[in-house]
Order: structure tokens, then C-alpha cells, then sequence
């Protein structure tokens, strides 16, 4: 009978069974953290604080639990998030590789715009003016009335900000009665208005910016602002897989490193041929 060499382990033996006795786990898997998502919700509509209950949620962990509810569903756990919490989940909702998603920019537009104008301006205030200016060209097209007039026939709604400096033309007109989807036009108008009912002097400043980039330039600053988006997101999952790390596996007590070192050594020193130390009362000899 051979003896196996030290540090490998033989190879158990197969199982006698079917191929219809493999049981793939993937469906339950994703079941399983579909419930512990909308057990999450739950548990945080009935905190006694539902305010700080979402925001001690990272910004992925927020996205995941409005993903799994529905944007309409979880309208009160958007408004109380925090301008960062909203980036990581755009970051996470808005992209399909390296641009824009019109679907999903739309359905959270639309679900920004319902906030309080108090609400839409810190959001606003506190996201990327990259990706703000990329939305704003996307939406409408920015005259500056200082400089040029108004067009005088304008091919969508025409929107003229509160101070009188610009105006927006919509590139989407407005939803007709009986159409489906969002009304495109409506919402970046409430979003605007909203800006600059919280912070004209911040709302002035990002049309400005957002009008000094061509709209030929859009094709060139969506790989930038993409480039950005994605460090931020990585950053957030290499932090989630930590924290998930530390809760799953939690640093060992000094006893069971001991321990564990003390059965390698004495482990080591029975394979080891060579002569052993004895320990003596006041010293160590051989």
C-alpha cells in the first residue's frame, strides 16, 4: 500500500448518480438575492428613520434594492438620497459599455424630476457637470440670447430659462395624448426649472459650460466622461467585494492563530528527520 506524499490528498471517488441529480444553482442563487433585496426594502420602510436608514446604504446597495422595486415603487427611498448615493447608482443604471442608455436615462429623468426642487437641486448640484453637460446636449439644444436671438422657428419646445439669458430647444416634442413612454421635453424642462429655483448662480454656470462644447464634440466627451464613470465604479465594487470580505470571513482571534500555528509546527517537525528539541526546565538542550 502506497502512502501519499505529504501536502497533496488523493482524489475522492465518484459518486454514483445521474446527470439529472445536478441541480443548478444559478436560478436559486439569483432568487435568493432577489429576496434578501426586497426583504432589505422592506426592512428600511419600517426603520423608525427611513431618511438615515437609506443613507447608510452604499450607492451600489441603493441602486440593487430600486432596481429590484422599480423606480416607482421606491420613489420614497430616492428622494432620500444623497447626491453621492445618485451618482454610483447613474454610474451603474445610465451605461451600456462606453455610452448612454436612452431607456434607462429616461425612466430616471423622469423619476429625478418628481423630487422637490429643494431635492433636485442638491442631486444636481453634487453630480458629475461632465455627465450633466452630455444630458443637457443630448436633451436640447442651448441659444444664448445674449449673443444670438431666439429662433424663430424652432423645431421642438422652446424652453427660455428664468433669467432670460438662454433658451432650450427641445430636440423631443411634447408627448402627445395617448402616447406611451415619458414625455422627454417635460421632464429636462422641470429638471431646469428645479436647478434654478435652488441655485441660478450653478444652473447658469453648467449651461454655459455645457453650450461652450459643440454639439460635434458630444461623440468625443461621451469616451471621457465614460472613461471617469467607470473608475468610480470600479472603486465601488473593489469596496463592496472588501466589505463583503470582512463580513464573511472576520479577522481571527490571536488563540486560534496560535493555535493553528502550533499544529503546522508540530506537523513540520514529524515529517522533519532531523534531531528534535526537548524542552527542560530552565533550558532548552537536546
Amino acid at each position: 500500500m502506497t502512502r501519499p506524499k505529504p501536502g497533496r490528498q488523493r482524489p475522492l471517488p465518484a459518486r454514483p448518480g445521474k446527470a439529472g441529480d445536478v441541480v443548478a444553482l444559478s436560478p436559486f442563487r439569483a432568487e435568493l438575492g432577489r429576496g434578501r433585496r426586497l426583504r432589505r426594502a422592506e426592512a428600511l420602510y419600517e426603520a423608525p428613520d427611513l431618511t438615515e436608514a437609506v443613507r447608510a446604504l452604499p450607492g451600489d446597495e441603493l441602486y440593487y434594492v430600486l432596481h429590484e422595486v422599480g423606480l416607482n415603487e421606491g420613489t420614497a427611498l430616492l428622494v432620500r438620497a444623497t447626491p453621492e448615493q445618485l451618482q454610483v447608482a447613474l454610474d451603474f443604471a445610465l451605461w451600456q459599455r462606453d455610452h448612454l442608455d436612452d431607456a434607462p436615462l429616461a425612466e430616471w429623468l423622469e423619476a429625478m424630476s418628481a423630487a422637490p426642487f429643494e431635492t433636485v437641486g442638491a442631486w444636481l448640484a453634487g453630480l458629475d457637470t461632465e455627465l450633466l453637460a452630455l444630458v443637457l446636449r443630448r436633451r436640447c439644444q442651448i441659444h444664448d440670447l445674449t449673443q444670438e436671438g431666439a429662433p424663430d422657428e424652432p423645431q421642438g419646445t422652446l424652453y427660455p430659462t428664468p433669467d432670460g439669458l438662454f433658451a432650450l430647444e427641445m430636440r423631443g416634442g411634447l408627448r402627445r395624448r395617448g402616447d406611451e413612454g415619458p414625455d422627454e421635453a417635460a421632464v429636462t424642462i422641470r429638471l431646469v426649472d428645479a436647478f434654478y429655483r435652488a441655485d441660478a448662480d450653478l444652473a447658469r454656470r453648467i449651461l454655459v459650460g455645457a453650450r461652450a462644447e459643440l454639439d460635434s464634440s458630444t461623440a468625443s466627451s461621451t469616451p471621457q466622461v465614460w472613461r471617469w464613470t467607470d473608475r468610480r465604479k470600479k472603486q465601488r465594487t473593489r469596496a463592496s467585494a472588501r466589505a463583503t470580505t470582512r463580513s464573511a470571513y472576520p479577522p481571527c482571534s490571536p488563540i486560534g492563530c496560535v493555535t493553528r500555528t502550533a499544529r503546522r509546527s508540530r506537523a513540520r517537525r514529524k515529517s522533519c528527520p532531523g534531531p528534535r528539541w526537548k524542552p527542560c526546565a530552565t533550558r532548552w538542550s537536546r
